[in-house]
């Protein structure tokens, strides 16, 4: 019987040579340092956001984080997001998923354009302060001799 088959569409994907030195020395340790990020990040926002520290502390009013990893970086989430996504295209590089990368990226950009916004609104010059001292979603690099 071919009725599943009928409703089915599927192309024969492109895929990418990549040399194995960027899969195991660039793509696996980025990959693995991005879910680690991520496992801090969601721990910490489960924990504010949840509504769990509720039975731990007072409520009040929001409070900037600028410690822990957004001392390195104001978006930590969203960056190592990012790199999971371009480490995981070196583990597995085809034409779908550098569309997939490339649309995340940018989908990205735009959710850090309105929650730069946000966050400016509700912190005022603090905010600010922060925004000047602190990269956006990748730390700086500084090599000195």
């Amino acid at each position: 019987w071919l009725w599943p088959r009928t409703w089915q569409f599927s192309i024969r994907g492109f895929y990418f040579n990549v040399f194995p030195f960027f899969k195991y020395f660039l793509a696996l340790p980025c990959g693995i340092f991005a879910v680690v990020l991520m496992g801090i990040c969601i721990r910490k926002y489960f924990y504010k956001l949840s509504g769990v520290n509720v039975l731990f502390q007072t409520p009040g009013s929001p409070e900037l984080e600028t410690r822990g990893v957004h001392k390195f970086v104001r978006h930590p989430l969203y960056a190592s997001t990012l790199l999971l996504i371009w480490s995981m295209l070196l583990w597995f590089p085809s034409l779908a998923n550098l569309i997939a990368c490339i649309m995340i990226t940018v989908y990205m950009r735009i959710v850090v354009f309105f929650e730069v916004r946000k966050l400016a609104r509700i912190f005022g010059s603090q905010y600010g302060v922060y925004v000047i001292d602190t990269p956006m979603l990748f730390p700086h690099i500084r090599i000195r001799f």
